[in-house]
Formats: structure tokens, sequence, C-alpha cells
């Protein structure tokens, strides 16, 4: 049997592998260079696998951040925070993006709109970016 603990600790790896996995499906369909995709991962994937360990706080970042500085050279330090900065921007716009669609489909549901041909073009097509 498997424990409770071991399974929210599995399902918390996986929450990170897939915000991971989902930024860079993401910047592949928006046309980023396989170069650049290599990039991110290289870097990203011990980012995540700590934050699977350890969690995220402002102190666990501060930690990683830390032992970058020990590790590399200062420039590699900046790109690697390039990289996590741009990850982080990446999942708050998917949280706005993903509350902001889930508000205007209730406002939608609330007008009874449901039935009108073409509902969900207009959920996908509507303009998420404000």
């Amino acid at each position: 049997m498997v424990s409770q603990a071991n399974t929210l600790k599995t399902k918390k790896e996986t929450l990170w592998t897939n915000y991971l996995e989902d930024f860079l499906l993401t910047g592949r369909v928006e046309g980023k260079k396989a170069k650049t995709l290599e990039w991110y991962k290289a870097i990203l994937t011990p980012f995540v696998n700590y934050l699977n360990q350890e969690g995220l706080s402002q102190l666990t970042l501060r930690k990683y951040v830390n032992n970058l500085y020990d590790r590399l050279k200062i420039t590699s330090v900046d790109a690697h925070i390039l990289a996590i900065k741009g990850f982080f921007n990446f999942l708050i716009f998917y949280s706005r993006r993903q509350t902001q669609k889930e508000e205007f489909a209730k406002k939608l549901s609330e007008l009874k709109l449901k039935e009108v041909a073409g509902y969900d073009e207009v959920v996908i097509k509507f303009d998420w970016e404000k």
C-alpha cells in the first residue's frame, strides 16, 4: 500500500514536472528555436527537481540562487535567474488566463449562451490578454 505522504509527494512532483512540460511545449508551439528550448530545459529541470523536494517559498528560492552563486560564474547565475523568471512569468500568465477563461465561461453560462452556435469558438478565440 502506498503511503499518503508518498502520494502527496508524487502529486507535487508531477505538478511541477507538468508545469515545466507545458512551458516547453508552449514555447515550441509559439515557435521558439529548439536550442532555446534545450537551454530552458537544461536550466529548469534541476530547478523543478529542487522545487519538488523543497517546495516553493522565498526561502527555498534564495537558497537555490545562493547555491548557484557558490557553483557558477555570475553570468551563468544571471542566465539561470533569467530562465526561472521566464518560467514564473509563464505560470503567472497561465494562471491569470485560466482564471479569466473560467470567469468568462461562467458569465456566458449564467447568460445561458451555451445554446448559441459558436459558443466554444468564442471561449477559445476570446483575447485573454489584457
